[in-house]
């Protein structure tokens, strides 16, 4: 999906950030990207454009969009974070063969993780949330549905 710059910005001011120029930009990119970048192929996306932003800025306003909870880290235990604008509930499915990362959404395994976990009474941890990743290969081109 195609966000408008006002639109971006307005995103971006709601998670009580300046909407400052490299911020739009390397949000926006984040927006159209669905694969699940790292900061570096953000990097490699906007440097023709804008050639002023240093690979740093983008690694810095990226952990600022994950602190104010604009985006999500996705670990895919490859020890390079990748980042996913879409925040709502999902999980995520890791080919091994390909690091493609696909968004699976189930609401009845998040049902059975939260009946989980409420029969077991986890003392002094207070859960707020599942994100699960689940690592495999896909097998067959294309086959992936969310149930």
């Amino acid at each position: 999906m195609k966000y408008t710059p006002e639109e971006v910005k307005k995103k971006l001011t709601e998670a009580g950030l300046k909407a400052t120029q490299q911020r739009i930009v390397i949000y926006a990119c984040l927006l159209a990207d669905e694969g699940h970048p790292t900061a570096d192929k953000i990097y490699d996306k906007i440097k023709v454009k804008n050639p002023s932003i240093s690979l740093g800025t983008v690694y810095k306003t990226l952990d600022s969009f994950a602190e104010t909870g604009l985006v999500k880290r996705v670990n895919t235990g490859e020890d390079v974070y990748r980042f996913d604008a879409k925040i709502h509930g999902h999980d995520h499915l890791f080919d091994t063969k390909t690091n493609r990362i696909i968004d699976y959404e189930d609401n009845e395994l998040h049902s059975l993780l939260e009946d989980y976990f409420a029969r077991k009474n986890i003392q002094d941890f207070k859960i707020t949330g599942f994100q699960v990743n689940i690592t495999g290969e896909i097998t067959e081109k294309n086959t992936i549905k969310n149930k």
